[in-house]
């Protein structure tokens, strides 16, 4: 409510105000601070920012994926018709959540199996629900010395290790069908986000390299 003070900290102080909090979902599930929503400000948050403009949140990609979400409309309103004729109850809240999961997991995966999707999108519940608990090292950072004995970062580490399990096998997947067909030598139509990073990733005209852990941690924070 007061200019002056908005002043000071978005404009004479903002890079002071500019940086992230060093939180403990960001260091273990976000792959050591490597998404976009909690790396630290600097050279890796705006190359990753230009990635996400130019290529990831284009025009154009954003167009690519309409055939996915009138694909799954359709799946979406044929199940509320067979629910509907069968005189059964909808739950509308479940049915949106699947539509908004499914639209999102094959615009980032592309075509893989129900196994890997509900495997990844448990696991994804799992770690908002425990990196939404209060977690006091958060207000009080001297308290990280705390964290071996806390329950939480062991449920974390154990999220973390079947993340790596799931994304490590769908990238290693669009790793070998780019190495087959050789897509990574140009832009294809049929680009999901994986297949993006990886031929960016490739390109060998970024500052800083991107690694498997910095796809995956835009991965588990995007979707």
């Amino acid at each position: 409510s007061s200019p002056r003070s908005a002043k000071e900290i978005l404009k004479t102080h903002d890079l002071a105000f500019a940086d992230r909090p060093e939180v403990l979902v960001g260091k273990i599930i976000c792959y050591d601070y490597s998404s976009i929503a909690f790396c630290p400000y600097g050279e890796y948050w705006r190359q990753m920012r230009k990635i996400c403009t130019l290529e990831l949140l284009s025009t154009k990609s954003v167009r690519s994926f309409g055939s996915i979400r009138q694909d799954e409309a359709l799946h979406l309103v044929s199940s509320i018709k067979a629910l509907a004729k069968a005189g059964k109850s909808i739950d509308l809240t479940e049915k949106m959540s699947s539509y908004t999961s499914s639209v999102l997991y094959r615009a980032a995966f592309g075509k893989v199996s129900k196994d890997d999707h509900f495997a990844f999108f448990q696991l994804i519940k799992e770690s908002s629900s425990i990196a939404s608990a209060f977690d006091v090292s958060d207000l009080l950072p001297s308290f990280k010395i705390l964290h071996p004995f806390l329950s939480v970062k062991n449920k974390m580490l154990n999220i973390r290790y079947k993340l790596d399990k799931v994304l490590d096998k769908i990238i290693d997947k669009h790793m070998d069908n780019l190495a087959r067909t050789k897509i990574a030598t140009g832009v294809s139509d049929n680009e999901d986000i994986i297949d993006v990073l990886l031929r960016v990733k490739e390109s060998g005209e970024l500052q800083i390299p991107l690694t498997k852990d910095n796809i995956k941690a835009v991965l588990s924070v995007s979707v």
